[in-house]
């Protein structure tokens, strides 16, 4: 297949409708319509899941003394069956009902294929009003696994479960957060596309996605659309128009439709702290705890029962510690603090796991990270039995101790830098009091981005090799060419995008490992050199080509098509983690903590000798704004004009956000031609 042909067979995709909703709402696995023996009954009857049936057009008239919603595993309607509690968790007698939609739950222990028919049942009169049968190999709906994203940029990776038509559960999700303009994105055709929408984030946001880093998340698509109208699920960056992974919809989902929740009484919360917040809601025999605050990854915080019961005290405490690990994700741990000491042979700030006799007794983990911000979510039992647990008392006012620290490198705590200044008591039984501020201002403090890189090229250094890397956040890209950047750049030598200052009249090599799998398109950068400082030379028009010019990289067949020369294997500077360019000083300082990851095969190498003096630059034949400057000079050893770096503050500088604002439209308008 031609370059010709892969673009037109792209284009081809991309032309397809976008989503809009089920033209018939999706209730579930259909059980059957009930028959219609007495009393008017009426209704169409289908699986949620294994324990819950909702009944659509439910008609009853509500004259009969003493009916309920009645299921039973002989073989026909009979009054050795049991009562199923109708929508509100009742077992009295079922009032009238006129055409309504329901959602009823099967008794304790018990699930769909334990019975054999569904009935409205008048015990009174041993009558059957109306029933329907449940099919002996009927499977009731239940979540999907859709499997690993596709591995295909910025570090995505996750695994994706279909939790209802509407709802997807991505598990130890990870993302470098670097695209500038990434979202969830859904889509029908054969593969992720420009004609996609957004759907929106674990906070219900239609927000740009941040970093991840082991996360468990659930997202949830707005409005009528369901699983069953898109081909896709894809992280997307809307301005580079690229696929950093995704995973496609099988056919035949037996799911569960979407249930709206129940809204639930307002969490409890109380600030600790200026940087810690607790929040609760209380279960029959367990509470679920959230703790949020600053933290970054490897910082923890704790909360738990404190070690005496007239005061706040760490000595004795019962607590838990979270925190975000950087290999194993959202951690969340049961803590004895027995010694005010590092934990030694189950003596100290120890895991209940080190102390003998104890158990973990933690559950129900996720997290968010937001604008800053990291929430830990988990479950634990009111009364544990764990002799070394605390009972949380539920009628009373109760001592709490907690604390914000680092984790040590073998993943126990080491010592705190935050604890309480006085004491600390909670009723967690009261009503429900949100009683916690917002936090700080989560604006960016200023910082200043790296000094430029400059290297030399003359008869003496001839050769260079181009990689692909990560751009470097508010330091690096943008900063250094006042462009916008989509997260990945050019590296030659080793080095985020520096100026090449080239000795004319001698050839140089370029090695580049920049990919060459047209059908990945996130790992497909083709090299090309230039006279046009944005790049891209395959998104033009003809009327946008005939304005640059091409000096090596690019040629075109007997039509005229161009197509690339120069693209081998793929290698990338790849981020250990969430990125780190925003605590790194220094460019050295930040490339130390990138790995290089290369994909089998061999670099491409392009020759080239230039010939005229000026500004040239080294671009993607594929994506914009991923190179920089090459000075065509005489001498290479002419001291450069240099100036001093703007301060980056918490968004761009006015030159940089003029650049964006022109680079926008721009876009916008290429996407009108």
């Amino acid at each position: 297949m031609t370059s010709f042909q892969a673009m037109l067979f792209v284009t081809l995709i991309c032309l397809v409708a976008v989503p809009v909703g089920t033209a018939v709402p999706y209730h579930g696995k259909l059980l059957g319509t009930f028959t219609t023996l007495a009393h008017d009954v009426s209704g169409t009857v289908y699986a949620v899941d294994n324990r819950r049936l909702k009944i659509t057009g439910f008609t009853y008239d509500g004259t009969a003394p003493d009916a309920f919603f009645w299921t039973g595993s002989t073989n026909s309607p009979s009054q050795s069956g049991q009562i199923i509690p109708n929508e509100e968790n009742s077992r009295s007698p079922l009032p009238a009902y006129d055409n309504r939609d329901i959602i009823i739950t099967l008794p304790q222990g018990t699930m769909i294929n334990d019975f054999k028919w569904i009935s409205i049942w008048c015990r009174q009169f041993t009558v059957d009003f109306g029933h329907v049968t449940i099919a002996d190999n009927f499977v009731a709906p239940a979540e999907a696994d859709l499997g690993e994203f596709s591995r295909l940029a910025h570090g995505l990776r996750g695994h994706v479960y279909v939790v209802n038509a509407k709802t997807f559960r991505i598990e130890d999700l990870h993302y470098d957060g670097n695209g500038p303009d990434a979202y969830f994105w859904v889509g029908t055709g054969l593969s992720p596309h420009v004609n996609g929408i957004k759907i929106p984030n674990e906070d219900g946001r239609l927000t740009r996605l941040y970093a991840y880093n082991g996360q468990t998340i659930s997202i949830t698509m707005h409005g009528e659309l369901t699983v069953f109208d898109i081909d896709w699920l894809s992280m997307w960056c809307v301005l580079a128009r690229q696929n950093f992974g995704h995973v496609f919809m099988p056919d035949n989902l037996n799911i569960p439709p979407y249930v709206p929740e129940v809204p639930q009484t307002e969490k409890n919360c109380e600030a600790m702290d200026d940087n810690l917040h607790v929040s609760w809601v209380l279960g029959s025999d367990y509470i679920d705890l959230e703790l949020s605050g600053r933290i970054d990854v490897g910082e923890y915080l704790s909360f738990g029962i404190s070690g005496s019961e007239t005061s706040t005290r760490m000595v004795g405490a019962d607590v838990t510690v979270v925190w975000n690990d950087r290999i194993q994700g959202v951690m969340a741990v049961d803590y004895d603090l027995n010694a005010y000491a590092q934990c030694s042979q189950g003596t100290g700030a120890c895991p209940d796991t080190m102390v003998t006799g104890s158990t973990n007794d933690i559950t129900d983990i996720s997290s968010l990270m937001k604008d800053g911000i990291t929430t830990i979510a988990f479950r634990r039992k009111l009364d544990t039995g764990d002799a070394n647990d605390k009972v949380i008392h539920t009628d009373r006012d109760v001592y709490s101790a907690w604390s914000i620290g680092l984790i040590n490198s073998n993943g126990v705590v080491a010592k705190h830098h935050t604890v309480p200044r006085g004491n600390a008591k909670l009723n967690f039984g009261r009503e429900a009091v949100n009683n916690c501020p917002s936090f700080p201002d989560t604006t960016l403090a200023p910082v200043t981005p790296w000094q430029p890189i400059l290297l030399k090229g003359d008869e003496n250094n001839t050769v260079f090799v181009a990689r692909i890397g990560q751009a470097g956040g508010r330091r690096g890209y943008t900063a250094l060419t006042g462009q916008v950047s989509w997260g990945i750049a050019w590296y030659i030598d080793d080095k985020l995008i520096p100026v090449l200052k080239l000795q004319r009249g001698v050839n140089y090599t370029f090695i580049v490992e920049g990919g060459n799998d047209p059908y990945q398109s996130a790992q497909y950068h083709p090299f090309y050199i230039t006279d046009d400082p944005i790049g891209g030379y395959a998104q033009k028009n003809v009327q946008q080509r005939q304005e640059v010019q091409v000096l090596a990289g690019v040629d075109f067949d007997s039509q005229g098509r161009p197509y690339p020369t120069t693209a081998g294997r793929y290698c990338e500077y790849v981020s250990n983690g969430v990125d780190q360019s925003e605590q790194s000083e220094t460019f050295d300082e930040y490339f130390q903590t990138l790995t290089l990851e290369c994909q089998p095969g061999e670099p491409a190498q392009l020759n080239w000798t230039p010939e005229e003096l000026g500004t040239y630059y080294y671009q993607c034949y594929t994506h914009q704004y991923l190179g920089w400057k090459i000075e065509v000079v005489d001498d290479v050893n002419k001291p450069p004009q240099t100036s001093t770096p703007p301060v980056v503050g918490g968004g761009v500088t006015l030159a940089v956000s003029y650049l964006y604002f022109t680079f926008l439209c721009a876009y916008g308008l290429i996407l009108l031609l």
